[in-house]
């Protein structure tokens, strides 16, 4: 429905359902996937090397890296069989090198309206942008990482509302103990709620800010609830608010800063950021980048900060970033700077990990002692996520 690589800015449930109508697109409810797979799709599952596009990875077999093609291989036939449904690509990368590769068929993500998910009916591959949700939010923490690397920050303890002292002092003095780092790890205390109702409501505070004509204020207006730093609470309002941090240190906006630091550096070109009103960016969600870009920022992390030689991010940045700073709402899942951290534990060995996760099973998981990143799309929105399940049944038992 919107051109790759073309600035998005969000509009209306309305003023979207409108253009959608004449695109051709699939509005999808819960439940069974509205188009079968492929007919290819139904053919036994015949593992191949993933193809040299030419895009700086290098490939080898999962041979090649010690690594038992048949779990991958039984994933496979599993997601064409529907039993793990909604999964829209899997990449493996192991020591290095791009070793296992499959897309699937589904729903490509435009928007939540209600319960329904609308959005393009598609064949993705290797080279079709996805849409990352909150996966967006880990790139975002990775820019205030290079922006404090360029001295643009000072760092983490720099005061969020020396920004916006205005707002600051309309809240009462309290507020002006919130730091960067309480932004990172969602510790800042500001009310906010984006799971009572569903990303398709209004009344989450994530879809009210479509309407917003300042985002920035009605975010930084929430109620202060808790004290900084002793509560954790899922707030992506927070996120956009570290874009625009960024933007103002540096100058540019956001989406260019990623470019001349981060996506260009990686050898990524092919992004799309959206757009709230007032020209704010996105920066908590909504983000495109294709799968195998995705795996870049997961590998870039692995190698503390460094790509084909090149220092991206100081490595004390990627060590601080992933460390658990707080404890989430599920029982043994961590919170870092805007990455999950978990340990897997398969047949009682511990894989520890680290990752990006976004709504519909968007994923970059991180085995650092595997030397491993792992990287899912998907669209199960409103049905199980099949992820986790992914890593733990099929990827690290491929790890003999």
């Amino acid at each position: 429905m919107t051109a790759r690589g073309r600035r998005r800015t969000a509009m209306s449930v309305a003023a979207f359902l409108a253009a959608a109508a004449g695109c051709g697109d699939v509005t999808a409810p819960p439940g069974p996937d509205p188009r079968p797979a492929a007919p290819d799709d139904t053919l036994p599952y015949a593992y191949t090397v993933p193809p040299d596009l030419g895009d700086g990875w290098k490939t080898a077999s999962l041979e090649d890296v010690g690594m038992d093609p048949g779990p991958l291989t039984r994933l496979v036939d599993l997601v064409r069989a529907g039993t793990y449904a909604r999964i829209h690509g899997l990449v493996v990368v192991k020591d290095g090198r791009l070793v296992f590769e499959e897309y699937f068929n589904g729903v490509d993500f435009e928007a939540a309206v209600g319960d329904s998910i609308v959005g393009d009916w598609t064949a993705f591959g290797p080279t079709t942008p996805h849409n990352l949700a909150s996966v967006t939010k880990s790139i975002t923490a990775t820019l205030i990482g290079a922006a404090i690397h360029r001295g643009l920050l000072p760092g983490v303890d720099t005061a969020v509302y020396d920004f916006y002292p205005e707002v600051g002092e309309a809240g009462g003095p309290a507020r002006f103990a919130i730091r960067l780092e309480h932004l990172l790890t969602m510790t800042s205390g500001l009310a906010w709620d984006e799971h009572t109702y569903g990303y398709g409501d209004p009344r989450n505070d994530i879809n009210a800010l479509f309407s917003q004509s300042d985002p920035i204020g009605y975010i930084l207006d929430r109620p202060l609830a808790d004290a900084p730093g002793t509560r954790w609470l899922y707030n992506g309002g927070g996120t956009i608010v570290l874009g625009d941090v960024v933007e103002q240190v540096a100058g540019v906006r956001l989406e260019r800063f990623a470019d001349d630091v981060l996506f260009g550096p990686l050898g990524i070109s092919d992004r799309e950021w959206l757009h709230l009103a007032d020209g704010v960016t996105y920066a908590s969600g909504d983000l495109r980048l294709r799968p195998r870009d995705m795996a870049r920022i997961g590998q870039l992390h692995l190698q503390d900060g460094v790509w084909n030689g090149r220092r991206i991010l100081p490595p004390e940045w990627v060590e601080r970033a992933t460390l658990r700073h707080a404890e989430t709402w599920n029982p043994g899942w961590g919170y870092g700077y805007q990455w999950w951290i978990h340990d897997f534990t398969v047949d009682g060995e511990v894989h520890p990990s680290w990752g990006a996760r976004g709504w519909g099973g968007q994923m970059i998981t991180v085995l650092p002692e595997d030397g491993v990143v792992v990287v899912q799309t998907g669209g199960n929105y409103h049905t199980a996520d099949p992820a986790d399940a992914v890593i733990r049944r099929f990827v690290i038992p491929a790890l003999r």
